[in-house]
């Protein structure tokens, strides 16, 4: 659960700068220090969901006796990218909603004063509202040190050791086609 806590404190910190920053009355060089710290901070923590990611992959595997680690990558980074599309076109619908009116590249246009709270929004409360989401979903996350190393050790008992060991289906495919053994030993 160590990586884990690690994992959220780093979201917190950027969430309640984030809101800070929508609070003050004016945005001034230090808040614009403390934000980028707080996106730094935020910066460490996501190889952290990767790693979590490949844990999720081992725990599957334990389950299920199957290796889907293809999948649940590919399940990972169509999730990513339908969040990128959805989370575009949310701040163009949002900065919408608050009045901004587009110059079509030809002339300036002034902006009314709902668009500057509404870009403040966008940087600030908005962004925190999935982190605080995903902070909470975060805690429901059961895998822990004890439960990884439980994990490791029942796969690796579970490898084949061609030395010792004979799998069914191996010796029913080596009397169906006489290959040589070493092409079939393969790690299941």
């Amino acid at each position: 659960m160590a990586r884990e806590m690690y994992s959220l404190s780093p979201v917190y910190f950027h969430t309640i700068c984030s809101v800070l920053c929508f609070l003050s009355a004016t945005i001034s060089r230090h808040h614009i220090y403390v934000a980028n710290t707080a996106r730094l901070f935020y910066g460490i923590s996501t190889p952290i969901l990767w790693a979590m990611i490949a844990d999720v992959a081992d725990y599957s595997e334990w389950k299920n006796n199957r290796r889907a680690t293809a999948i649940i990558f590919s399940a990972m980074m169509v999730g990513l990218k339908i969040g990128l599309s959805v989370g575009s076109a949310l701040v163009a619908s949002i900065i919408g909603h608050y009045g901004y009116i587009s110059s079509g590249g030809a002339q300036l246009v002034t902006q009314p004063e709902t668009v500057a709270t509404g870009a403040k929004m966008l940087v600030s409360v908005f962004p925190a509202i999935p982190f605080l989401l995903a902070c909470g979903l975060l805690l429901f996350y059961s895998i822990n040190k004890k439960m990884e190393i439980q994990i490791e050790t029942a796969l690796k008992a579970k490898k084949i050791d061609p030395d010792t060991c004979y799998n069914a289906d191996i010796i029913v495919t080596y009397l169906l086609f006489p290959i040589p053994y070493s092409l079939l030993t393969i790690n299941y």
